[in-house]
């Protein structure tokens, strides 16, 4: 069942013909019902339709300057930094560090490995060697 509150939220969708069907139907029946939220509803489809007609206007030149200049200054240099050379450090992405770092410790994991091996082999005793029995002639 709808509220007031969740039509309210749902007056551009409706304007706009977005809702599902049943969603939709609900809106309208609420909008027939409660003659306050209608007229809520109507005077926000009145404002958006006035907006519609008015004309665009240009941004200032510098618009873009100032929101990087305001971004710099909210984060402290994090974004948009002041000189025009970007830091290395700052565009390599923390994952591709990370995949790195992992390539080398697995490099270095199978080369201990390697020579762990190595060195087993050449503590083991030797074989002694095996010399063929014969068997004795009863004949």
């Amino acid at each position: 069942m709808m509220d007031g509150d969740r039509v309210r939220d749902l007056f551009c969708e409706y304007m706009e013909g977005d809702l599902e069907p049943d969603v939709e139907d609900q809106v309208r029946e609420y909008l027939e019902a409660n003659p306050g939220i209608r007229e809520e509803y109507e005077e926000f489809r009145d404002t958006f339709e006035s907006m519609r007609h008015l004309g665009s206007v240009a941004p200032p030149r510098d618009l873009e300057n100032k929101i990087k200049k305001r971004i710099r200054a909210r984060s402290r240099g994090k974004f948009f930094a002041a000189s025009s050379q970007p830091h290395v450090f700052q565009r390599v992405p923390f994952e591709l560090i990370s995949l790195i770092l992992i390539l080398i410790a697995m490099a270095l994991f199978y080369m201990m490995t390697l020579i762990a091996g190595i060195e087993a082999l050449e503590h083991l005793p030797d074989e002694p060697d095996r010399q063929e029995e014969t068997v004795p002639d009863t004949g």
